[in-house]
């Protein structure tokens, strides 16, 4: 098995020194990771996912020292499938955080106990997950499906079906009232109108599938990755 490097850098307004940066080796694929925010405790506890479906707790503090993981299922897995994204919920100080994985569940975990609190099915496999700039709200993408969920797990999702296979969405982070997404299937970066679920908008400036789409935290641009490079 390949030994990867996790390797966290901290940009000047967190308060750290511009070239502070830490790296942790670990011995898996690593795919997703979440960092807290400055502001919140434990600011030195990163979160990582990969293929083997575990999540850990690295202490940036002791690098050398062994991550905590998530779950207690006898496996000592986390999740029942390929861990796809990871984000922490800073409105409840920096203790939960929240992943989705490929067995279609969006679970919420007590960083305290290390243990999953609730779940939410999607029905199918994710395909990722971001917090909504501003907070409060996550995108779910799975099959052909965008969802909007209640960062607390509290509401039924907002859920709009597609006529593609999204990889990746991004809510408009002012507004809120559209959103757009990527997908594996064609080389477009569409826009839709959240109400009527309407395309609104298509670009077509890629040669590749987009693989992730997000909107800059003014509202203003968005960003897309393809495999394009």
């Amino acid at each position: 098995m390949l030994e990867h490097v996790l390797t966290f850098s901290y940009r000047p307004e967190c308060g750290l020194e511009p070239a502070t940066a830490a790296s942790i080796p670990i011995n898996c694929t690593s795919q997703p990771c979440a960092h807290t925010g400055p502001r919140l405790p434990p600011a030195s506890t990163p979160k990582q996912g990969g293929n083997e479906k575990k999540i850990r707790l690295f202490d940036l503090g002791r690098p050398d020292a062994q991550p905590l993981i998530l779950g207690n299922y006898a496996d000592g897995n986390s999740c029942r499938g390929t861990v796809r994204s990871l984000v922490w919920d800073e409105g409840q100080g920096g203790v939960v955080g929240i992943s989705a994985s490929e067995d279609g569940l969006v679970r919420w975990w007590d960083l305290r106990t290390l243990e999953q609190t609730s779940s939410f099915d999607m029905g199918e496999p994710v395909n990722a997950m971001e917090m909504v700039h501003g907070g409060g709200t996550l995108s779910v993408t799975s099959g052909k499906t965008v969802h909007f969920l209640d960062i607390m797990g509290q509401h039924p999702p907002v859920s709009i079906p597609l006529p593609h296979t999204v990889s990746s969405a991004s809510l408009h982070p002012i507004n809120r009232d559209t959103f757009v997404v990527g997908s594996t299937s064609d080389p477009w970066v569409r826009v839709y109108d959240l109400d009527s679920g309407k395309e609104t908008e298509v670009y077509k400036g890629h040669h590749g599938p987009v693989h992730c789409v997000s909107y800059s935290p003014d509202g203003e641009v968005y960003a897309s990755g393809s495999e394009d490079g």
